[in-house]
């Protein structure tokens, strides 16, 4: 991809690695558990033309810091502090997965740092993950004598009603309709965030729609055109 730049910045005492290119209004992808930023590669594919994205992997995933205990609060703040550090001003932040738990939280705990947030594949609490996806999870978790990554997802997130209703900024929440997350769990998250528009792509899975991301991209266009459309 023409224009790619790769490197490191240091936030929160971690190192986090990040790919950006193109030019325009920021966006910041955020990939899931156990993965990394080549995750989100489909979706900046299809947004390039227009924005100027930013692929960070987050602590413990990818080139990016290892850690032995993982949070999603601190993760967010990683993440705050990668747009402060960069002084991106103001970006959309779209998150998969355990990166929507993040991009929310980012909403929750820098109120005013970003223009919007696109959440794909969320889930409130990990009760909220379908029962043979938690069982899949423990056992790997068991295999691994105690893999954060695995840890993280079966201990968090706890995102009441209440630390939602804190949200200002746009948010789009979306999900596959075969999603890990049933869809009464994603229309809750949805209602529970203030003017929050909700998006359930018909036939997918709780990734197939990141692997594919221009099918994001052309279900999430009217909502992205519609954060800087008086700019």
């Amino acid at each position: 991809m023409k224009g790619r730049d790769n490197m490191f910045t240091k936030v929160n005492g971690m190192a986090l690695y990040y790919e950006s290119f193109g030019q325009g209004k920021p966006i910041i992808l955020i990939h899931g558990n156990g993965e990394d930023h080549t995750t989100m590669m489909s979706l900046a594919s299809s947004l390039v033309a227009s924005y100027a994205i930013y692929l960070p992997d987050s602590r413990n995933h990818g080139q990016s810091t290892k850690a032995d205990h993982l949070s999603y609060s601190d993760m967010a703040d990683d993440i705050a502090g990668f747009i402060q550090t960069l002084n991106l001003e103001k970006p959309l932040i779209i998150g998969s997965s355990d990166g929507a738990i993040i991009a929310l939280l980012v909403a929750i705990k820098h109120p005013g740092l970003c223009s919007g947030i696109i959440s794909a594949g969320a889930n409130r609490f990990p009760s909220e993950l379908k029962a043979w996806f938690r069982i899949m999870a423990r056992i790997g978790l068991w295999g691994s004598r105690g893999d954060p990554n695995l840890a993280l997802m079966l201990n968090e997130p706890n995102l009441t009603d209440e630390l939602l209703s804190k949200i200002t900024e746009p948010v789009l929440v979306m999900a596959g309709q075969r999603d890990v997350i049933s869809e009464n769990c994603t229309r809750a998250l949805a209602a529970a965030i203030p003017n929050a528009a909700l998006c359930i792509l018909k036939g997918e899975t709780h990734s197939s729609y990141i692997n594919h991301g221009e099918r994001l991209t052309a279900a999430a266009k009217p909502f992205i055109d519609g954060l800087w459309q008086d700019e």
